[in-house]
């Protein structure tokens, strides 16, 4: 009898330990452990078929620097740049066969700058301005033989 509750007793302190690392990462984007400092390094995870699925850096719990997302097929979906688990820079997101698909930058996890979005032909069907998250510039709008079909503006 004391053996059955001494493992109905442990199984419960390990629910809590994994319940307090997932509340953690899920409300502060911090990766560590209870009573374990914030985690450092590469982190990569994998596809059954072994292909990577992603890869990104922590550091002191926080994302940091490169983030890559891959197809199942092993060819590169989206890439762009974290600091302290916010999107800044360039983003790019591809196709499964590599093709690309659009362009965008960010600021402090807001869109800020230009973005671009193809068809999988390859025709840029759309160039938008963003500004600290808000729309601003001139917004434009192609068909798909890469005629200009709309062209608005935005001041924010």
């Amino acid at each position: 009898m004391k053996t059955i509750t001494a493992s109905i007793a442990l199984i419960f302190i390990g629910l809590g330990f994994t319940a307090s690392a997932q509340s953690a990462m899920a409300d502060n984007l911090v990766f560590s452990e209870p009573r374990v400092a914030p985690q450092s390094g590469t982190h990569i995870a994998y596809y059954q078929n072994g292909n990577e699925k992603m890869s990104y850096q922590l550091i002191n719990g926080q994302m940091n620097g490169k983030v890559v997302y891959n197809h199942e097929n092993g060819a590169l979906k989206e890439s762009g740049y974290l600091n302290n688990g916010l999107k800044t820079g360039e983003w790019q997101r591809f196709d499964e066969n590599g093709k690309l698909l659009s362009v965008a930058q960010f600021l402090n996890d807001k869109k800020h700058g230009t973005w671009k979005i193809w068809d999988e032909k390859g025709v840029l069907r759309y160039e938008m301005q963003y500004q600290n998250g808000e729309k601003t510039g001139v917004w434009k709008s192609w068909n798909e033989n890469g005629q200009l079909m709309e062209s608005k503006s935005y001041s924010n």
